[in-house]
């Protein structure tokens, strides 16, 4: 899907009935919100923790055939042990991809890729860094990089 010409557009479901919905209108893909999701519930955006993040993802993942893409914020890690941990139970949601973002200051040793058991992880990660880049003072850039 990454591959093409065309844009491919990722809308957010918050739950099970809009990410049925989202595939009976036709989308090809879905990517989880965390702030959708935490909204649902009552807490503000950053009180999900972990745990009950990737339970979403699952139902998600499981209530439709399309493709599904997870919001991790920040991986729910300060450091890349952490955002590996969290990368591994991610894949057996049954996602096919995540969103890693939503951290203050980009961590200076963020790179999965150069941990040879990383090198070719069984997801698609885009680290979107627009966060960061503010930050860092670096303007308002937005970008996505993939792994794997």
């Amino acid at each position: 899907m990454h591959l093409r010409r065309e844009i491919l557009i990722l809308p957010n479901p918050w739950d099970v009935g809009t990410s049925r919905l989202l595939e009976h209108l036709g989308f090809e893909a879905s990517a989880t919100t965390s702030a959708g999701f935490a909204h649902s519930m009552g807490r503000p955006v950053g009180a999900v923790d972990r745990t009950t993040a990737l339970r979403h993802a699952a139902a998600i993942a499981a209530c439709t055939a399309l493709p599904v893409s997870a919001d991790l914020e920040n991986c729910f890690a300060d450091n890349p042990a952490g955002v590996k941990a969290t990368i591994a139970a991610a894949i057996e949601t049954g996602i096919v991809g995540c969103s890693i973002e939503d951290a203050p200051v980009a961590p200076k040793n963020r790179s999965m890729s150069s941990d040879s058991r990383w090198s070719s992880p069984p997801v698609v990660l885009n680290e979107i860094f627009g966060t960061w880049a503010t930050e860092l003072g670096l303007g308002t850039a937005q970008g996505v990089t993939e792994h794997g």
